[in-house]
């Protein structure tokens, strides 16, 4: 998802719906939903990032 901003506000709402269901399901899309909001704090603070350049560092970052 290129838009980090609405999938953090997605994965913000899954978050919530399973905080009193499920409390192991609810920390990982906790640290989905935080992984979200800082791509969008990257890609909207520093001039020069976009989603694209973004993606292709993190996929180089996990070959590693």
């Amino acid at each position: 998802m290129e838009d980090y901003q609405a999938a953090f506000l997605e994965r913000h709402t899954d978050t919530e719906t399973l905080k009193p269901l499920r409390k192991i399901g609810t920390m990982h899309f906790g640290g989905i939903t935080i992984e979200c909001l800082l791509k969008s704090i990257i890609c909207n603070t520093v001039s020069g990032v976009n989603t694209e350049q973004l993606r292709t560092h993190i996929a180089t970052l996990n070959q590693s």
